[in-house]
């Protein structure tokens, strides 16, 4: 069962959209879930994901690769229950080659994800649009030949 968290709802609809069967606002699904895995490198986000797991369950920090970075969470809470947090920076060759798959044989369309395109020439704005994106942005992509 997959399922979404995030804090614009236009993205959890979206989740929804793509295949979630459920996408919620952090905070609101507190100790239900086996497991969490976190791909931004967000303090909020990883401690939203601690409290999201059951008792027993994991969370996964997925390539969350700001040095120095600290987390604070409620570690009670994680020992108390038994809960599990790793980090994990990349995925084995395995992985990568049965995501490849999934994308390149037309399974999963990455396409549905980019919400705006913009040519190699107008890589400023793309990047400003980046650094703050307006509601309904998902991918930002830049484009190096016409499409």
């Amino acid at each position: 069962k997959t399922q979404g968290s995030d804090t614009r709802p236009e993205r959890t609809a979206f989740a929804v959209k793509l295949g979630a069967e459920g996408a919620w606002s952090p905070g609101q699904d507190r100790g239900i879930h086996d497991a969490a895995f976190v791909c931004t490198p967000v303090e909020a986000a990883a401690v939203s994901a601690l409290e999201a797991v059951r008792p027993g369950g994991t969370v996964v920090l997925f390539a969350h690769t700001k040095e120095k970075d600290p987390l604070t969470f409620n570690a009670g809470d994680l020992c108390r229950n038994d809960k599990t947090l790793m980090g994990s920076y990349s995925a084995s060759r395995t992985a990568h080659e049965e995501s490849s798959g999934l994308v390149f044989g037309g399974k999963i369309r990455l396409s549905a994800l980019v919400s705006h395109r913009f040519p190699l020439g107008k890589t400023p704005e793309a990047l400003a649009l980046a650094m703050a994106p307006p509601e309904g942005a998902l991918k930002i992509m830049v484009e190096t030949v016409d499409a």
